[in-house]
């Protein structure tokens, strides 16, 4: 199963909300729902993510 808690400690630790990865970084809903629900997103979906919260650096 997948599991994306490391994601959210990330976030938390920096202080970025879903609000922030919807509308700031232009994730849409459905896709951070899934995220939520630890169901399959495409790593060409969280590569962005992981860099703008600098997890590759």
């Amino acid at each position: 199963m997948i599991q994306y808690s490391p994601l959210w400690k990330t976030m938390s630790d920096k202080r970025v909300t879903t609000y922030t990865l919807r509308e700031k970084h232009g994730m849409s809903h459905a896709t951070v729902q899934r995220l939520q629900r630890n169901m399959h997103v495409s790593t060409f979906t969280l590569a962005p993510v992981c860099e703008k919260l600098s997890v590759f650096s």
